[in-house]
């Protein structure tokens, strides 16, 4: 059980599960805005309760929490989006940006297999340089395998529970024949290009118009879905601007760090999505706001990541926030922040 007031831990406490798996604990302080949440850990997987805010009145708090059995059988999640981005990093260096959202419709966990202990491989091209995680480094969550790498994180049941975002780079000569195949069952692919960049073609996607984010002009194409096997293919050319985002300069060299993903509607698509270039501000409020517009970089410790959720509160109260995106960026901060007290407990 972890204890909360405002972003400062009050309550760190464990208690034993009883035989029918219901738990309790006793003679528990329940200050009122304090915030409650309770982790168990079951077939190797940490699972987490909702969050409990504590108001007048309260004498006592429920925090149910819901468990699965495991497989470490992978080829039944569900790639709902695979997101493509392309922009030119220097004149003959091509970035790509792929984000996979990936649901488990199963009701199944599941973790990794015993002789990879990984639970879904990314492969890369063969040419492929300069690899980039969102939110992890190589030897932590990620490993590196032979033609690539993988991910060690359990994915529980539920739609879009598991997000991976990573950026490589390609040479490129002015063309480029780009084919990246499928290890899961993929539902929609959607590419995103700064509209006076370079240019995509391919006879399986489609023409989503032109949508601006944050001031800038970027042209959309949509994709079909993908059998486990089958491959996607683009050819892109052309000689763009070199510029991301709004990034230019010594800036790209370190071109996934000013990736957010969070929020605008790509209409055409039909999905979530928002990217913005990260920024540093110095006042601590709108540190707090940046952090619910931008990736999970930064944001390396637990009571950082419960400010980052206090204020994504506040912004979906005040109705600066849709209800999609903002359950959707919650669900993401929760576990990350039950990530960080895991680590903040191994380290002490």
């Amino acid at each position: 059980l972890y204890g909360f007031e405002h972003d400062t831990p009050t309550l760190t406490t464990t208690t034993e599960l009883e035989s029918d798996g219901t738990y309790s604990f006793e003679d528990i302080d329940l200050p009122v805005g304090h915030i409650f949440f309770a982790t168990v850990d079951y077939g190797g997987t940490r699972y987490a309760s909702n969050m409990a805010v504590i108001e007048e009145g309260i004498e006592a708090i429920m925090l149910p929490i819901e468990v699965y059995d495991s497989t470490d059988d992978s080829s039944g999640l569900v790639v709902d989006r695979l997101h493509y981005f392309f922009e030119l990093l220097e004149p003959e260096t091509l970035r790509i940006v792929e984000l996979y959202v990936i649901s488990n419709p199963s009701n199944l966990t599941v973790v990794p297999d015993e002789d990879s202990q990984t639970t879904i491989a990314f492969e890369l091209p063969e040419e492929a340089s300069s690899l980039e995680i969102l939110d992890s480094n190589i030897g932590e969550r990620f490993v590196m395998t032979e033609n690539g790498f993988a991910d060690t994180f359990p994915i529980q049941p539920g739609e879009g529970e598991n997000q991976v975002v990573f950026a490589y780079d390609l040479p490129y000569d002015g063309r480029l024949e780009f084919s990246r195949p499928v290890n899961l069952l993929t539902n929609a692919v959607v590419i995103l290009i700064p509209e006076d960049g370079i240019s995509v073609k391919g006879s399986d996607i489609s023409d989503g118009g032109t949508r601006d984010v944050e001031g800038m002009p970027y042209h959309i194409y949509n994709g079909g879905g993908l059998l486990p096997g089958e491959e996607f293919s683009v050819i892109i050319s052309g000689k763009g601007t070199l510029s991301f985002l709004g990034i230019t300069g010594d800036d790209n060299t370190n071109l996934l760090l000013g990736i957010g993903i969070f929020g605008i509607v790509l209409v055409a698509a039909g999905v979530w999505f928002y990217l913005r270039s990260k920024t540093k501000p110095e006042d601590k409020d709108e540190t707090l706001e940046a952090q619910t517009d931008v990736g999970l970089n930064g944001i390396d410790d637990s009571e950082t990541a419960m400010d980052a959720i206090l204020a994504l509160d506040d912004l979906y109260k005040e109705g600066q926030l849709p209800e999609e995106a903002y359950l959707e960026r919650r669900a993401e901060l929760k576990l990350h922040l039950k990530q960080l007290i895991e680590r903040e407990a191994q380290e002490k």
